[in-house]
């Protein structure tokens, strides 16, 4: 029997995703997490409490929470867990609510035990690749390394410069499965940015097709958090090293989504948010508008402290080769993919409305196309459609 259940909307769809890093300076010792992480990828976590394989060949680990991964980070060495959140979604975002008829999660049906929480094992094939796969998502800004690495090609809206800080990024995207190859990715993203280049900070998050990640052409939730050192990204994905603590028992980061839309059929939406909690100053991601899956520390990053500058909607896509691949349902029209119920928590902690519309701009390229954001009614709340078919890099870039 199956152990996990499908967590998504059933409704008509658009695309997802996230990836980041990070270096820390402690006691005069610098440490990179990629290093970290390298260890905890293939590896079974110390004395897990239950293990859990799924049909799509992954293995959960329920570890007990206090001993989870993200407490191997130096900065994280006396961290009190926080539990909860302590902003109250209803109050804070307004365009979330959604049809509790209408939705189903992929998660663990019948949870990890009490006090434990679910870290997907990576598999040893990963070792190899997951470098890549960060460096994909966060390309070292210096110029030296500039030429040799791919490019990350976004379509969607962004907040404009100076328009923050924003504390909170929130919306609904259809769920795809684009045909992707090894050494490309493509996915939806929702992204929290902050600060210059060389100490770059960003979180995030949304669904990707990624085989040198994953191993596979599934489609998966995912998240991806970095920070930069004079210009050097450093992070991983989901557990892959220490940083993002979990707290929902149900819903381990890297879960496969069982259904995904299909042209002309049933779409699949998923709802994600970032939420920073300004008491404590993490980052909570929120799933499906109420399941709290965990967070990511303040004291992980140097430029969020107080907010981000940069908020992002869309999809993302890139290419070791010289052929780019298809971006949400490879529509680059209005039969593109949706991303709908758009929601900002600005200065003034209010839902989006026509002034924090303003404040978005649109951004394309050659093979990746955006369509106007207009609100159609309530329930859907502000939306766009993005997409395209790919091709060759120089002529979609």
């Amino acid at each position: 029997m199956d152990v996990f259940r499908s967590i998504m909307f059933l409704i008509p769809c658009i695309s997802l995703s996230l990836i980041l890093s990070f270096y820390a300076a402690v006691d005069g010792r610098s440490t990179t997490l990629s290093n970290i992480g390298e260890l905890q990828l293939g590896k079974k976590l110390a004395d897990p409490v239950k293990t859990i394989e799924t049909r799509h060949g992954d293995t959960i680990d329920c570890v007990d929470i206090y001993k989870q991964p993200a407490f191997d980070h130096p900065l994280l060495k006396d961290h009190k867990i926080q539990m909860s959140p302590s902003f109250s979604q209803k109050h804070d975002v307004q365009n979330i609510a959604t049809s509790s008829s209408s939705i189903t999660i992929e998660m663990i049906q019948e949870g990890c035990p009490r006090g434990t929480v679910p870290i997907r094992r990576g598999a040893k094939e990963e070792l190899t690749t997951a470098k890549t796969s960060f460096r994909e998502q966060f390309p070292n800004f210096t110029t030296q390394s500039a030429d040799d690495q791919p490019k990350l090609l976004y379509a969607g809206y962004s907040t404009k410069a100076g328009t923050g800080p924003h504390y909170t990024a929130g919306g609904t995207v259809c769920v795809n499965n684009p045909n992707v190859a090894p050494g490309q990715l493509s996915g939806s993203v929702l992204s929290v940015e902050g600060g210059p280049p060389e100490q770059f900070s960003a979180i995030r998050v949304g669904w990707i097709v990624n085989k040198n990640q994953f191993g596979d052409g599934r489609t998966h939730l995912y998240s991806v958090w970095g920070q930069a050192t004079n210009g050097v990204m450093q992070g991983c994905y989901n557990t892959d090293c220490p940083g993002f603590v979990q707290i929902d028992k149900t819903i381990p980061l890297g879960m496969v989504f069982d259904q995904v839309s299909v042209a002309g059929g049933t779409q699949y939406y998923v709802n994600l948010q970032i939420q920073q909690d300004k008491a404590s100053g993490n980052w909570w991601l929120i799933y499906a508008g109420s399941i709290k899956i965990g967070y990511w520390p303040s004291s992980l990053f140097t430029n969020l402290h107080g907010g981000a500058d940069i908020l992002r909607w869309g999809g993302q896509v890139t290419s070791s080769s010289a052929h780019l691949p298809p971006m949400g349902n490879g529509k680059a029209d209005d039969s593109g993919s949706l991303y709908m119920e758009i929601a900002i928590d600005d200065r003034s902690a209010s839902s989006l409305d026509d002034p924090a519309v303003a404040s978005l701009e649109k951004l394309e390229t050659g093979c990746y196309k955006v369509g106007d954001l207009n609100r159609k009614d309530d329930y859907h709340g502000y939306r766009f459609w993005f997409g395209g078919s790919g091709g060759d890099v120089q002529q979609c870039s």
